[in-house]
């Protein structure tokens, strides 16, 4: 069984995109920041790893992301019976919650488009069912 992914801190986010972007900590956090700016992320600078919003506050940020071309149709498929509440990690900086989509970003180009669907694909992992 593999474990669906806790919801993102700051941390784990420049890891991810280190990982899977070759991403710097200053360069992950300059474009986060700046997709927070424009409405697309949640604050990117938390060490929370668990959400304290409701399901149905949840499922509502799920449900932004059906319109995306890429994701769309996954996230459609947890709208419809799928949803599963996200893990909770142990720490809650009880400030911000972990980082997440706002709203549906389906026109960013280059590294901001690269960022922010990293955090959404995240974010919709953390909503769906552990892989078995």
């Amino acid at each position: 069984r593999k474990w669906r992914p806790l919801p993102l801190s700051t941390v784990e986010l420049q890891k991810l995109a280190a990982r899977h972007l070759r991403m710097g900590s200053e360069q992950t956090m300059n474009l986060a920041e700046g997709l927070y700016n424009e409405g697309f992320l949640s604050y990117p600078r938390t060490e929370t790893d668990r959400f304290s919003m409701t399901d149905g506050e949840l499922g509502q940020l799920v449900q932004e992301q059906t319109g995306h071309p890429t994701w769309g149709a996954y996230a459609l498929q947890l709208t419809q019976g799928g949803y599963r509440r996200p893990r909770e990690g142990r720490n809650d900086d009880k400030a911000h919650p972990p980082i997440h989509p706002t709203k549906l970003a389906a026109a960013l180009v280059g590294d901001r488009a690269r960022l922010y669907e990293l955090v959404a694909r995240h974010f919709v992992a953390c909503c769906s069912e552990d892989a078995l």
